[in-house]
C-alpha cells in the first residue's frame, strides 16, 4: 500500500512542481508588465527572461495592466505648460484661473474621484468613450476626415510588379490576408513586443476582418462578424459599380487560389458584360450604392435605414457587405511611378468611388498589378491593420518566400468551383436613389475641391544621420514639422502627435502636444529673415526642444499625457448632466488641432524583410478645416513623408508644404552638424 502510495506522489509530483513553476511565471510577469513600461529594468529582465520565444497570441493579453488615471495636479500642469505659446497672454491668464478652480473645486474632484473609481471596475476605463466620441459620434464623412490609406511596396512601385495581372495580384493578397487571418483565429500569431521584450495589447486583431462601421442617427454602430470555423465566409468584389459576394471558404474549407481567381474572372466578365441601364454602361451599368457610404453619417444614416427597410434583396445587399471579411475593389486607373501624387489620393478617397468607406479595408487593384490599401479608422489604429498588411505584402510576394516570418498554414483546401454572385439593388423600391447619388457627387465634389494629399520621399538621410546628429529621429521630424507650419501659418498652431497605449489592456493613443513652448520658440527664431541668435545658440534651442520632446513623448505613451485624461472627466460631467466646468468652455481648451502628424512603424515583424519589399508607408487627411495632416515614416536611411491639406488651394498648398519639408531637412540637418553639442566636462 505504501509503495503504491509512494508511486503515486512521484507521479504527481512533477506535475504539481509544474503547475506551481507556471502560476510562479505569471505572477512574475504581471508584475512585471506593471512596471516595464515605466523602464524598470527588473521588470524589463524578467519579461526578457520569462517571456519565451514563440508566445501564443493571448499570452499575456489578461496580464496586461489596467489603464491608469493621471494626478489631476499633472495633467493641468501640462496642459497650460502646452497651450501657452499658442494663445494670448489674456487667453493664458484665464486659461490659469479656469485649471485652478477646477483642480480645488468640489466638481473637479468629484469628478476625479468617479473617474478613478470607474478605472478599478474595468480594464480601460477609456476605452468604449473613445470608440462612441472619437469616432461613431462623429457626424464628418469617413472619406478624408477619418480613413487613412496605405500604399503598395517600394518596389511594385518604382519598378514592375512581378505580375501585371490585377486579378493574379489580389488573389494572392486575398490569400495572404486569410492566412493571417487563420493565425489569428488560431491564436498562433505572436504577440508584438517592443524591442522583442514589452508585449502590446492585441486585441484589435480580432476585429481587422469582417468589421463594418454601420451608419445611424447621431452615433454609428460597430459591427464586427464571426464566421464559424466549419462555416462560409465570403469577400466583397467591387467592379465599377457591380459589386459581388466572392466565397473565399465554403464549409470551413478555404477555396482555392485556382477557384477565387476563376470566380474574379467570371464576375469581371460579367460585369463588363452588361447593356445600358439609367446608371451606365458595362461595370458601371449599376448605381455606385458605394458613394453614399462618403456622405457626412447622418445623411448616410437616413438613406442606409431606408435600403434595408425598403425591400428585402436590398436589405440582402447590405448584409452581404457588412458580413464580408473585406473588400477587393478592381479600379481602371494605373500607376504613374514617376508621379505618385494622383496614385495616394486615389487610395485615400478615389473621388468617392469603388470604396465601401464603412468597410474594415479595402485592396484597391490597379490594372497595371499594382495596389493600395484603404482603412476604415473606428475599430483600430494604423498599425494594427498594419500588422496584417505587412504580412500580406510579405506573404503574397514570390520572391519572399524564404524570408517569411511563418510558415505556410496547413489547411484543408476546397477545390470546387465557386462563383461571385451579384449583388442586386432594387432600384425600384428606392424611388430616392437617383437624387441620392447626385447628393453623393455633389457632396463629394465640394469635398474634394478644397482636399489634397502629396507624397514625399527623402532619400538623402534617415534616422541614422540624425541620431548622430545628437537628436531623436522623431523630435527631429517635429521639429521639422513645426518649422513647416510656422511657415504655413505665419504663427504656432496646437499640433497633434499620436502616441501608442498599447502596453495597457486596451490601449488605442494619447496626444502628444508636440507644439512645445520650446520648439515653437526654435521655429519662430529659425524661420525669421534675420535671425537674433547665433547658429550656436539656435542648435542648442533645437537639441534642447528634442528633449523636451522625448520627454513628453514617454509621457503621453504612459498615460500622463493631457488630452485623454481631460476627456474623460469631460465625459463624466456630461453623462452626470452638471453644468460643463468653466475649464471646457476656455478658448485655451478648445483650441483645434490645426496640424495633426503620425508616425507609423512600416515594418513591425518582418525585421530582415529588404525596405525595398515593403510598403512605402501612408497617409490621412486633415482633421480640422483648414488644416494640415502629415504622416510620416522614419527609417534608417531615407523618411517618407504624406502631406495633407484642407484649404481653399489645397493642391498649391500641398507643394508649397512638401518644398517647406524639404528645406527645413536640410536646413536643420546642416544646422546640427555645423553646431555640435558641448561635450560634457568631467
Amino acid at each position: 500500500m505504501e509503495r503504491t502510495w509512494l508511486i503515486v506522489a512521484m507521479s504527481i509530483s512533477p506535475l504539481f512542481v509544474y503547475y506551481i513553476l507556471k502560476k510562479i511565471r505569471k505572477v512574475v510577469i504581471q508584475w512585471a508588465l506593471k512596471h516595464a513600461y515605466k523602464d524598470n529594468r527588473h521588470a524589463l529582465l524578467a519579461l526578457k527572461l520569462l517571456g519565451g520565444k514563440n508566445p501564443p497570441l493571448d499570452e499575456f493579453q489578461s496580464l496586461l495592466p489596467s489603464l491608469p488615471v493621471p494626478k489631476l495636479s499633472s495633467t493641468l500642469k501640462q496642459w497650460l505648460e502646452s497651450v501657452r505659446p499658442l494663445v494670448s497672454e489674456e487667453a493664458f491668464r484665464r486659461a490659469e484661473e479656469a485649471a485652478k478652480e477646477f483642480e480645488s473645486s468640489k466638481e473637479g474632484k468629484d469628478l476625479q474621484v468617479q473617474l478613478v473609481k470607474r478605472s478599478k471596475q474595468c480594464s480601460n476605463w477609456l476605452e468604449d468613450w473613445w470608440v462612441q466620441f472619437a469616432y461613431l459620434r462623429q457626424r464628418v464623412s469617413l472619406m478624408t476626415y477619418v480613413n487613412y490609406f496605405c500604399t503598395d511596396s517600394s518596389d511594385f512601385i518604382f519598378r514592375e510588379p512581378y505580375t501585371s495581372d490585377p486579378i493574379r495580384r489580389v488573389v494572392d493578397l486575398i490569400e495572404s490576408a486569410l492566412d493571417f487571418k487563420h493565425r489569428v483565429d488560431h491564436n498562433t500569431l505572436r504577440p508584438l513586443r517592443i524591442k522583442n521584450v514589452l508585449p502590446v495589447c492585441m486585441k484589435g486583431m480580432n476585429k481587422v476582418f469582417g468589421t463594418t462601421r454601420s451608419p445611424g442617427d447621431d452615433c454609428d454602430e460597430l459591427k464586427t462578424h464571426i464566421v464559424p470555423e466549419d462555416g462560409d465566409a465570403h469577400v466583397l468584389l467591387m467592379v465599377g459599380s457591380s459589386m459581388f459576394k466572392l466565397p473565399v471558404q465554403v464549409g470551413g474549407k478555404r477555396v482555392s487560389n485556382s477557384s477565387i481567381e476563376q470566380a474574379i474572372r467570371e464576375a469581371t466578365r460579367a460585369a463588363d458584360s452588361q447593356g445600358k441601364s439609367e446608371w451606365g454602361e458595362g461595370r458601371h451599368a449599376q448605381p455606385h450604392v458605394s458613394q453614399l457610404t462618403g456622405l457626412s453619417r447622418n445623411k448616410w444614416a437616413s438613406m442606409y435605414r431606408e435600403m434595408v427597410n425598403s425591400h428585402e434583396a436590398n436589405k440582402e445587399g447590405i448584409r452581404t457587405i457588412e458580413e464580408a471579411l473585406f473588400a477587393v475593389s478592381l479600379l481602371e486607373d494605373s500607376v504613374d511611378s514617376g508621379d505618385l501624387h494622383q496614385y495616394v489620393n486615389i487610395c485615400l478617397h478615389n473621388r468617392g468611388r469603388q470604396i465601401w468607406f464603412d468597410k474594415c479595408f479595402t485592396i484597391l487593384a490597379f490594372k497595371d498589378g499594382r495596389v493600395g490599401w484603404h482603412y476604415e479608422h473606428t475599430y483600430a489604429d494604423a498599425p494594427v491593420p498594419g500588422l496584417m498588411c505587412e504580412h500580406a505584402m510579405v506573404n503574397g510576394n514570390p520572391s519572399s518566400e524564404d524570408i517569411r516570418c511563418y510558415p505556410r498554414p496547413l489547411l484543408a483546401f476546397s477545390d470546387a468551383p465557386v462563383s461571385a454572385s451579384p449583388i442586386r439593388w432594387q432600384c425600384d423600391a428606392l424611388p430616392g436613389m437617383k437624387q441620392w447619388l447626385r447628393e453623393a457627387e455633389e457632396e463629394t465634389r465640394s469635398l474634394l475641391s478644397d482636399f489634397d494629399i502629396r507624397p514625399f520621399y527623402w532619400r538623402n538621410f534617415g534616422a541614422d544621420v540624425i541620431k548622430k546628429c545628437s537628436m531623436s529621429p522623431d523630435a527631429f521630424c517635429q521639429a521639422v514639422l513645426q518649422v513647416v507650419s510656422t511657415r504655413y501659418w505665419g504663427r504656432a498652431v496646437l499640433t497633434y502627435e499620436s502616441a501608442s497605449l498599447r502596453v495597457f489592456e486596451g490601449g488605442r493613443t494619447d496626444t502628444i502636444r508636440s507644439a512645445t513652448s520650446e520648439v515653437c520658440e526654435f521655429a519662430r527664431e529659425f524661420v525669421k529673415e534675420k535671425r537674433e541668435v547665433e547658429e550656436k545658440e539656435l542648435a542648442a534651442k533645437l537639441r534642447r526642444a528634442g528633449q523636451v520632446h522625448s520627454k513628453i513623448t514617454r509621457n503621453a505613451c504612459r498615460m500622463n499625457g493631457v488630452d485623454r485624461h481631460l476627456l474623460g472627466l469631460k465625459i463624466l460631467a456630461l453623462i452626470n448632466g452638471m453644468p460643463l466646468p468653466k475649464l471646457f468652455q476656455e478658448e485655451a481648451y478648445n483650441l483645434e488641432f490645426q496640424l495633426a502628424t503620425s508616425q507609423s512603424p512600416i515594418v513591425q515583424e518582418h525585421e530582415k524583410v529588404p525596405v525595398e519589399l515593403m510598403t512605402l508607408g501612408g497617409g490621412f487627411g486633415p482633421i480640422t478645416s483648414p488644416g494640415l495632416g502629415i504622416s510620416y515614416h522614419i527609417l534608417p536611411d531615407r523618411l517618407y513623408f504624406y502631406v495633407s491639406v484642407r484649404s481653399k488651394d489645397a493642391e498649391e498648398d500641398s507643394k508649397r508644404c512638401v518644398e517647406y519639408i524639404q528645406q527645413a531637412l536640410e536646413d536643420l540637418k546642416g544646422l546640427l552638424l555645423r553646431c555640435p553639442p558641448e561635450k560634457k566636462k568631467s
